[in-house]
């Protein structure tokens, strides 16, 4: 992108040193008088026609430097399903699975959930995108990790689920042991959803399901 060029101008130094003296008692500087008087000048003396010619070519010139810059950024892409929304985010960190199950994990862990109320809180310089752009970027392997309620016990599972999917379609399954806080944590956020979705908080849906049915329970996901 075409840059500015600068302007060299000349004065006595004792005459620039009365000048910087009277325009700092008025709150102003030399460089920004002169800046603002060229630009007045500019705007004075060059044809309107000619100023829409080179504020077009100037925002050319910027979306291509950006396009450019993004074609040589690693993003990560995040599909997170959370609080009944699906969301679309890219990051140009480049985190990888390990950074991702990273973020995860002080999520699950925090005790007050105040300070990250949804885990795209964690994703710093987060950029909203659309799903058909988290498509295009979504070409390599992700997870889809998986909570589990335990309606017969009526606990959290102590363990998440975590499926690893590879690029060529492959799949591995995995088991994230969860500490009697995590689980804790994890209760309390899913009883909030819960209720936030149905009306009902999970002793009620449970309290339903067990005088529903005897059989095996399949306990809600987040």
């Amino acid at each position: 992108m075409s840059g500015s060029v600068e302007i060299v101008l000349w004065l006595q130094e004792y005459k620039l040193q009365a000048l910087e003296a009277q325009l700092a008692r008025d709150g102003c500087s030399t460089e920004k008088l002169l800046q603002d008087m060229l630009d007045d000048l500019y705007h004075r003396r060059v044809p309107l026609d000619i100023q829409r010619e080179i504020s077009e070519r100037l925002d050319t010139e910027a979306a291509a430097e950006l396009a450019e810059r993004d074609a040589n950024t690693t993003w990560a892409a995040y599909h997170i399903t959370e609080q009944g929304e699906d969301q679309y985010f890219k990051t140009p960190t480049g985190d990888e699975l390990l950074t991702a199950a990273g973020r995860l994990r002080s999520y699950l862990r925090q005790g007050d959930a105040s300070r990250w109320p949804r885990f795209s809180s964690l994703l710093f310089h987060r950029q909203e995108i659309r799903k058909e752009e988290f498509e295009q970027l979504f070409n390599d392997d992700y997870l889809n990790v998986y909570a589990d309620f335990d309606l017969d016990t009526g606990e959290v599972c102590d363990a998440l689920t975590v499926i690893y999917i590879c690029g060529d379609g492959a799949e591995e399954a995995y088991r994230y042991p969860l500490t009697g806080e995590e689980r804790a944590v994890l209760r309390t956020r899913m009883d909030g959803y819960c209720m936030e979705q149905t009306g009902m908080g999970l002793e009620e849906h449970r309290s339903q399901y067990l005088a529903e049915t005897d059989g095996p329970a399949q306990g809600p996901r987040m």
